[in-house]
């Protein structure tokens, strides 16, 4: 092969590299667009508390577990979406999305590190606190299942809590207020 085609070589090689990463970790690039989304389209009293959590979110997705990465996604696409349908408190919802991801990339650094405690361990296990293994690992996995869960719900009951709706609650309520009639 001659020399000159080698900096062709270097460029395919690192094309690879990038395709093989967002392949390997297509729940983080899916998740980029939606955090930068939200991010940008935050109040600007949030912008920076959700940078901070949209960071950690990324960075946790990216070295933790399986199931972390997609949940971590599902968050991030429910939470654009309750901002895209919550009209009544709009900032609320926003906040809510920023503290669950914030503190789901904690359980998932913490997941990440309780397995990763595991394998250091010996093969008979724990020793004499083996039988307390099984409930922290049932507990663990409580948390890493059903946090999301938990946020999701949350975000759907405020949504639900009130309806959304096409108007802004100051324009809901001066047609209510007004009985649909202009002023003179």
């Amino acid at each position: 092969m001659s020399p000159a085609l080698y900096p062709l070589l270097w460029v395919l090689n690192g094309l690879l590299v990038v395709v093989y990463f967002i392949v390997d970790h297509l729940a983080v690039a899916l998740m980029i667009p939606v955090l930068v989304w939200l991010g940008v389209t935050a109040p600007r009293e949030q912008q920076k508390w959700f940078a901070v959590a949209a960071s950690g979110a990324l960075v946790t997705a990216v070295i933790a577990p399986t199931p972390v990465p997609i949940l971590m996604l599902v968050m991030a696409a429910g939470g654009a979406l309750a901002a895209i349908v919550e009209r009544f408190n709009p900032a609320a919802i926003r906040w809510l999305v920023t503290r669950g991801l914030a503190f789901y990339s904690l359980i998932g650094l913490a997941f990440m590190a309780y397995q990763a405690w595991l394998r250091g361990q010996p093969a008979g296990g724990m020793g004499p606190f083996a039988g307390g293994q099984q409930y922290i690992d049932i507990i663990a996995s409580i948390a890493v299942y059903a946090f999301p869960l938990g946020v999701l719900g949350w975000m759907a009951q405020t949504i639900f809590a009130h309806p959304p709706t096409l108007a802004k609650p100051t324009d809901m309520m001066y047609a209510i207020r007004s009985r649909g009639k202009e002023e003179r």
